[in-house]
């Protein structure tokens, strides 16, 4: 038996293995993110407001303090509201829409601001599928940029 002739497979089997293995991984992620879909919302918040989403609609309802800054993000996309009674004009057009089977999770996550953020209210049939979510950072004083991140599976 001559080892010299052995080791050149297990060298290179070591390599091939470690690259098939990181490219499953790879798929592996890839395919756990696909079926998720999120909404991220960035906003200057004063006091206390509402993140409504139903479908591919968003709007903010006001409660306490100064109104919203004059620019809000959602996915990215820069957005300035028109306010008519403490409610803002409709966001039109999220994509992905907030469409929910019976079941589903939803996923809220504060990246950013340092009051409490909190879904006061889960799509149902009784809301017309509404989502809602409150950023509160009336007791602070002062306003702060607030990024949120609502999750939730693929239908």
């Amino acid at each position: 038996m001559n080892p010299t002739c052995e080791r050149p497979n297990l060298t290179r089997r070591k390599p091939m293995l470690a690259l098939l293995c990181l490219g499953l991984a790879g798929l592996l992620a890839a395919g756990g993110c696909a079926r998720q879909q999120s909404l991220t919302v960035r906003a200057y918040i004063d006091g206390s407001d509402v993140v409504k989403v139903r479908g591919d609609k968003l709007w903010i309802e006001h409660d306490t303090a100064s109104l919203p800054g004059k620019l809000i993000y959602v996915n990215g996309q820069a957005w300035t509201p028109a306010w008519k009674d403490k409610v803002s004009t409709e966001f039109s057009g999220l994509n992905p829409p907030l469409r929910l089977k019976f079941g589903q999770k939803i996923q809220l996550t504060k990246r950013a601001g340092r009051g409490v953020v909190s879904i006061q209210e889960f799509p149902n049939a009784e809301n017309d599928q509404t989502l809602s979510v409150r950023i509160d950072d009336d007791e602070f004083g002062g306003a702060d940029w607030y990024e949120i991140v609502v999750s939730w599976p693929k239908s």
